[in-house]
Formats: structure tokens, C-alpha cells, sequence
């Protein structure tokens, strides 16, 4: 008896995370360029990606966005973001520039807490030393 072959739409997400572990060659390879491509296509970007184009202020990738992707680029290129302290580069989802208390530390002359910037490179930079 040989066991039942499943279609791919029977499969669950973890079967199918398993058998791309097995078969690393499904992952896509992991370059600059290759990155770049992923975050355009995943933010719907027409205009040129440059490495040091910033997720946040440039391409206005945060909060569930920014979880999203890294979600994306971790199952893509079999790459690890448990260290990745994603508060130092991403607000949550409910930040806002014009909310309430945005507004009254503004007026109270208190700065904004901006986030640190994150490249595409310094990204590609973790990913490369994060390699599963």
C-alpha cells in the first residue's frame, strides 16, 4: 500500500513549511536585488528601490504591514527574525502622526518618538547573518 498522494491545496501551511524546509531549492535566493524585487511586488512599488531606501520613511512600511512583510521574507528566503527587535524600527499599528496624544505632546513641545530607520540593506544585512 502506498500512501495517498495529496494535492497541494490539501495540504496544511505547516506541510507545506515542512516540505519547503526539506526541499531548501524552493526558496528563493537570497540577494540584494532578488530582496528588493520581493519588497516591491509586496508593497505594489512602480518606482525604483534603492538599498538605502528606508522601509518606514521611504516606503511607509509599519505596524501589521511591517509584520506582514518580515512573515513574507522569512518564509520566502528561509531566513530567521527572532532576534529582529522590531520595535526599534516599527511603530505599532494604532500609532498615528495626528492622534490625539501625538497632537498634545506636540503642543506641549515634546518631540515625536521617531523610530530608527531601517535600509533595505541593513535588512538584507540581517537576513544574510539570520540564514536558516
Amino acid at each position: 500500500n502506498e500512501p495517498k498522494q495529496r494535492k497541494i491545496e490539501e495540504l496544511t501551511v505547516r506541510e507545506l513549511y515542512n516540505y519547503m524546509l526539506k526541499h531548501k531549492s524552493n526558496f528563493m535566493e537570497l540577494t540584494l536585488e532578488n530582496l528588493i524585487s520581493f519588497i516591491k511586488k509586496e508593497i505594489y512599488e512602480e518606482d525604483e528601490i534603492s538599498p538605502q531606501n528606508t522601509l518606514l520613511t521611504d516606503l511607509g512600511i509599519d505596524g501589521d504591514d511591517a509584520v506582514e512583510l518580515l512573515i513574507n521574507l522569512q518564509k520566502s528566503f528561509n531566513v530567521s527574525f527572532e532576534s529582529f527587535n522590531f520595535n526599534n524600527y516599527f511603530c505599532g499599528e494604532g500609532f498615528s502622526l495626528f492622534s490625539f496624544s501625538t497632537i498634545f505632546k506636540t503642543l506641549l513641545g515634546k518631540p515625536i518618538e521617531i523610530k530608527q530607520e531601517l535600509t533595505i540593506q541593513e535588512l538584507y544585512d540581517y537576513m544574510v547573518a539570520h540564514k536558516k
